[in-house]
C-alpha cells in the first residue's frame, strides 16, 4: 500500500458504520473502517437521512415541534397517509418538522433548509411527497453545500454536490 492510510479520508465513519462488517465473507479486514472518502461520506449522510426520515417516533407532530428531541424520539412522527393528504399550508409545517428532525439527528449538516413538494402537482395530495434538503456539510476540514431529494416513505434518493 503506497498511499498512507487515511490521506484520502475527509471524515470519520459513524460508530454504527464501523461496527458493521461490510465484507462478512472475508476472514480479515484490510484496513479498519475509521475514515470515509468524499463519496463514502455522502453515501453515509444519505443513509442516515433516509433512516431518520423513514423511522417513526412515538411523538405527535405537535409534541416534536415543541420540545428538544432525544434519542428516544428518533425519527419522524407518523404522518397520516404518509403525508399524502397534506395541503400546501401544512407542507410548511411538515418542512419545519423534517428540518428540526434532521438538525437533531444528523450533526454533520448545518444550515438545513427543507422543502416538501408534490411532484405530481396534485394540490389536494394523493401523490407521493418528495423532501428536498439543502444543507452545508460541516465536518472536520470539509465544508461544502449538499442537496438531497428524498421521497417520503423511502425510495430512491438523489444527492448532488453543489460545489466545493
Amino acid at each position: 500500500m503506497d498511499e498512507k492510510w487515511g490521506s484520502g479520508h475527509v471524515g470519520r465513519a459513524l460508530l454504527f458504520d464501523r461496527l458493521v462488517d461490510m465484507h462478512p465473507h472475508r476472514q480479515r479486514e484490510a484496513t479498519p473502517l475509521r475514515g470515509l472518502d468524499p463519496d463514502e461520506l455522502y453515501a453515509s449522510i444519505e443513509r442516515e437521512l433516509v433512516r431518520v426520515l423513514t423511522t417513526r417516533c412515538p411523538l405527535s407532530g405537535d409534541e416534536a415541534l415543541t420540545r428538544q428531541r432525544t434519542v428516544i424520539d428518533y425519527g419522524l412522527p407518523d404522518l397520516e397517509d404518509g403525508g399524502r393528504a397534506t395541503v400546501k399550508e401544512d407542507r410548511m409545517r411538515l418542512a419545519r418538522l423534517i428540518r428540526e428532525t434532521i438538525e437533531a439527528y444528523e450533526p454533520r449538516l448545518r444550515n438545513v433548509e427543507v422543502e416538501v413538494n408534490d411532484p405530481t402537482g396534485n394540490s389536494g395530495g394523493g401523490g407521493r411527497l418528495v423532501v428536498s434538503v439543502d444543507a452545508k456539510l460541516a465536518m472536520e476540514h470539509l465544508r461544502e453545500p449538499l442537496s438531497f431529494s428524498i421521497p417520503l416513505g423511502g425510495g430512491d434518493v438523489e444527492v448532488s454536490e453543489d460545489g466545493g
